[in-house]
């Protein structure tokens, strides 16, 4: 396995395109829940790429860390793997020095973690792969790009968000009359921070009406 990883010239999207194709056939599910995530990766030097002084939340403090996000489906079938992004930090993409010495190409830029998750999700439904629902945590549900995308896609969400934190949709929603879902206190987040879990369904069909099947984590 190392030397296929460090060696061998071998296409890691293709690869995770296959991985997709048969995740779509064996675990795919119309009321799948697409979860994104970020995890660290502990690090001693400096030398690998992303790495830098952040929050690590497997530890729940700071460390020399590189960040991911991933994607994950969840469905009756299994819970499993889709997609990975590594993050690279703004003072990354201004060190050229560094960005040459790790071998980052210069076409690589700083998109944001939503920015990653946005682009991780399109692909998987582009490769046919189902979801009824996205779910993440508090960088994603802040992320009002993000909470578009997923609902012009027809999918509902449960993302966490920062305690005080009030969804411009939600008011256009009482405005309009129409049902805005419902927020659930979550108690103190990894951040030290007390968050509520947002369960938004789409105005114009609600889960029950398709499957039966309750929201998730109600």
């Amino acid at each position: 396995m190392q030397r296929l990883l460090d060696r061998v010239d071998w296409d890691v999207d293709a690869a995770r395109d296959r991985l997709q194709a048969f995740v779509r056939e064996t675990f795919g599910d119309p009321e799948g829940i697409g979860v994104l995530d970020e995890t660290g990766f502990l690090k001693k030097g400096v030398a690998s790429v992303g790495v830098q002084r952040q929050r690590w939340g497997t530890a729940g403090k700071v460390e020399n860390c590189p960040d991911r996000v991933s994607l994950t489906d969840a469905t009756p079938r299994g819970h499993v793997f889709l997609d990975r992004r590594l993050y690279l930090p703004e003072a990354w993409c201004e060190d050229p020095v560094r960005r040459a010495r790790a071998k980052v190409s210069e076409e690589v830029g700083f998109p944001t973690k939503p920015e990653l998750a946005i682009a991780m999700l399109g692909h998987a439904w582009a490769q046919g792969v189902p979801m009824r629902w996205g779910r993440g945590d508090e960088a994603d549900g802040d992320a009002s790009r993000l909470r578009e995308t997923i609902e012009r896609h027809g999918c509902g969400y449960v993302l966490a968000v920062l305690k005080g934190f009030v969804k411009e949709r939600d008011r256009r929603i009482r405005g309009s009359g129409q049902s805005g879902g419902r927020s659930r206190k979550a108690g103190n987040g990894r951040r030290g921070r007390d968050l509520h879990r947002g369960a938004r369904q789409s105005p114009t069909s609600s889960p029950e009406s398709r499957s039966g099947r309750p929201v998730p984590g109600s």
